[in-house]
């Protein structure tokens, strides 16, 4: 059954689907144009209408790629790219905030933070899970575009797009918070943005022949 879907759902169907919509369908006549269910017309008008067609021909502005794309772009990820928090290679956390909740301020902040550290002509690859609702918000995509950061390819279920970043909050849950107890939010943010610079400037690393992660980002950049 998902295999069926997955073919009904190839390019000349959504290409289709998009015609349609462009031309003012709503997604009653959608769904009965195409016999689908209306939740999937509803969500493509929606798609359209915040990302535009390629969205839509994307499955949600996420593609699959065959296996030999996927390495390269992990290549290119692993020697250039940054994640939204840390540099892969080196595990250098170049970005960070604390909010009381995930609210666009806080996505802002966040790319500012980075923008101010990426190299010339640096290219990154960042990624962001599906899941999470900034990963088609349309401010999100064009303030990376004009970062020249690409949004990763990513597809659900992809694990190894977060093992990176999973590491570090696995570390950081171990050593920095879990067992504790904060007074106030306040001392909580203080004493994690401590814990961060001493993950970048003194934690040093085995994985990272014994270097802290600016260490190991000097190092890499000097070659």
């Amino acid at each position: 059954m998902r295999e069926d879907r997955r073919r009904r759902y190839d390019d000349g169907f959504r290409r289709e689907a998009l015609e349609l919509i462009k031309s003012g369908a709503g997604k009653d006549t959608l769904a009965r144009r195409l016999a689908i269910p209306v939740y999937t017309a509803r969500n493509w008008i929606g798609l359209y209408r915040s990302n535009g067609e390629e969205a839509v021909m994307g499955g949600g502005g996420s593609r699959r790629y065959d296996w030999e794309t996927k390495v390269a772009a992990a290549r290119d990820y692993v020697e250039n790219g940054l994640t939204k928090t840390e540099a892969m290679a080196s595990k250098e956390i170049v970005a960070w905030d604390v909010s009381r909740s995930p609210d666009l301020g806080q996505q802002k902040r966040l790319p500012a933070m980075l923008a101010e550290r990426l190299p010339a002509g640096a290219e990154p690859i960042l990624h962001s899970d599906m899941g999470e609702w900034q990963y088609q918000h349309q401010w999100w995509r064009k303030e990376l575009e004009r970062l020249g950061i690409r949004q990763s390819m990513s597809r659900k279920g992809n694990c190894l797009d977060n093992a990176a970043a999973e590491q570090v909050f696995g570390h950081l849950k171990d050593e920095f918070y879990r067992g504790r107890v904060f007074d106030s939010y306040e001392q909580f943010k203080r004493e994690l943005d401590a814990y961060i610079i001493h993950w970048n400037t003194r934690r040093r690393q085995i994985r990272l022949e014994g270097r802290t992660p600016e260490e190991f980002r000097s190092m890499s950049l000097a070659v």
